[in-house]
């Protein structure tokens, strides 16, 4: 057994979000590296299924707003 932290969780869907199944599941092999062929697409499935709050990327904010100060 073993834990999956919400930060795992994020990183497998940015995975997922940015190369699709094959990329996520290189993303799973690389941070659970005893997970066997068979475990690991079940282990993928549920990590994609799992609900998490939407996490931005870094250096994403509001943008400033151009004009004079007020």
């Amino acid at each position: 057994m073993f834990s999956i932290s919400k930060d795992d969780i994020v990183a497998v869907r940015r995975a997922y979000m940015a190369g699709g199944h094959e990329r996520a599941m290189a993303e799973v092999r690389r941070r659970w590296l005893l997970l066997n062929d068979k475990t690991a697409p079940d282990v993928l499935d549920r990590i994609l299924a799992m609900p998490v709050d939407p996490v931005p990327f870094a250096g994403k904010r509001e943008p400033r707003r151009d004009g004079p100060k007020r």
